[in-house]
């Protein structure tokens, strides 16, 4: 137990080898977190709080590369989003500008290629 350097409470377990599996605490805007590791000390998962803050979820893989997102976007409606290991966005599920439902897949290059959601009419749609 003890604070940061901003005077941030935080308590941190630790495996033999001395990586930091799990953190608990508040972040430099003072929202709470909850951060977990694998016995490599890579990051796996982080509940907390989004620059605007709203709660958000990311999930890493093996290598600590996020690989997930689950969260509140600057509208504060719901997102999910999957991500290569490289960091790439590649298919989004939220909510539109009319507050209706959308799917998006987007291809290697970031282009949205294809995806399915609702019109104004609440009718659904498919759209490339």
């Amino acid at each position: 137990m003890g604070a940061d350097s901003g005077g941030n409470g935080r308590v941190e377990t630790y495996n033999a080898e001395g990586w930091v599996l799990v953190g608990i605490g508040a972040n430099i805007n003072g929202d709470g977190f909850v951060k977990t590791r694998n016995a490599e000390g890579m990051p796996l998962a982080t509940v907390g709080a989004g620059p605007n803050g709203d709660g958000i979820v990311a999930i890493g893989n093996a290598e600590g590369k996020m690989v997930a997102l689950i969260g509140a976007n600057s509208e504060s409606d719901g997102f999910v989003e999957t991500l290569n290991a490289e960091g790439e966005v590649l298919a989004k599920m939220g909510t539109d500008p009319n507050g209706q439902g959308r799917v998006t897949i987007i291809n290697a290059e970031g282009e949205a290629v294809a995806g399915m959601g609702a019109d104004s009419n609440g009718n659904g749609i498919v759209f490339p």
